[in-house]
């Protein structure tokens, strides 16, 4: 049974599914413009992504602003690599560095890629733990869709290195690959799982996972409120809509 996790007043794993909407601003400037955009947007936390970030940009001041905008919704921190879907490559160190200084900052989870060297996840992990935040495990992979098996293996893994929540988005090429996906998520949330787990099939194949989340397990989705962070997602008022609507009674 998954225990969810509670990061503020957002209840991550029960209930409603969660509709997270990235930030890809490069600089002071553009962080203002998007910020605005989040204004009337339905969305429950915020995805930071600090690779977009230009090599001049001041994190704290940036850091600020998000939360006097958002207020007490959750900030999730995260640098994505190139060999992910990132902006830029960054090596181990420079990884474990950009994460200290917005661990300081205090922000409420971040992201750390399961590819990342073991000793790497290990530490940042702890990192997190130490500074109170919760750590999203990721696994992308922008080329094709694991099987079935190898879907609830990675997410196990995820599991069991000590992470809060458990993510895999993937590229499907078939259909087949989507409701491998889906089927998979499944499986581990109703079966395996003890926390909470995310499942994207990206593109414009696999946006109907973006939506089938009380299905998947997936305790929420990405979506837009301004640029996309990833191809296939919606906005979060698209988002809001089918989760509205796919309401069990009771809910």
């Amino acid at each position: 049974m998954i225990s969810p996790v509670i990061i503020r007043d957002t209840v991550l794993g029960r209930g409603r599914p969660k509709i997270c909407v990235p930030i890809l601003s490069a600089d002071t400037e553009a962080l203002q413009k998007q910020l605005l955009l989040l204004r009337g947007a339905p969305y429950d936390l915020v995805e930071w992504r600090l690779d977009y970030l230009a090599d001049d940009s001041v994190p704290a001041v940036m850091h600020a602003m998000i939360r006097q905008e958002i207020r007490s919704k959750p900030l999730l921190a995260t640098f994505r690599s190139a060999r992910e879907g990132g902006m830029r490559e960054i090596d181990p160190d420079e990884y474990v560095h950009a994460y200290d200084g917005i661990l300081a900052l205090g922000t409420d989870l971040i992201d750390v890629e399961m590819q990342q060297p073991e000793g790497i996840r290990d530490l940042m992990i702890q990192k997190a733990h130490d500074h109170g935040a919760y750590v999203v495990m990721s696994y992308h992979n922008f080329e094709s869709t694991p099987p079935h098996d190898e879907i609830i293996r990675l997410f196990t893994a995820m599991q069991e290195s000590g992470a809060d929540i458990c993510k895999i988005a993937v590229m499907p090429q078939t259909k087949e690959d989507v409701a491998a996906l889906i089927g998979a998520s499944h499986t581990m949330a109703w079966n395996y799982a003890d926390r909470p787990l995310i499942s994207v099939s990206m593109g414009e194949l696999g946006k109907s996972s973006r939506v089938a989340c009380r299905f998947t397990g997936s305790c929420l989705t990405f979506a837009t409120a301004g640029p996309s962070s990833a191809p296939g997602q919606f906005s979060a008022e698209e988002v809001s809509v089918f989760l509205d609507l796919s309401k069990p009674a009771g809910e």
